[in-house]
């Protein structure tokens, strides 16, 4: 059985946020969360991906610790991978 990477439905679990999974054979992990609206202890390890400054800027406001933020840059078809603590980005 091959890789399977997908995104589940928004969850509470990670702050109505949508996981992106990735499946190996039985196993599915949680990569990182797209959107979410609230940050919990899973931010401490599992990055977090927004669509724009205005999110980036959102994760710092929602940062108790320091959490990995993934910008997505759909024109090149990449990821910007900033830091935030409590009201920073850096």
């Amino acid at each position: 059985m091959g890789d399977d990477t997908f995104f589940g439905a928004p969850s509470q679990k990670y702050g109505d946020g949508r996981p992106l999974y990735q499946k190996r054979g039985e196993r599915a992990q949680v990569l990182a969360v797209a959107l979410p609206a609230r940050l919990g202890a899973w931010a401490e390890k599992i990055p977090v991906v927004v669509d724009d400054l205005a999110g980036l800027e959102r994760m710092a406001q929602l940062a108790f610790c320091d959490v990995k933020v993934l910008l997505a840059a759909p024109a090149i078809e990449a990821f910007e991978l900033y830091w935030v603590g409590p009201g920073t980005v850096y």
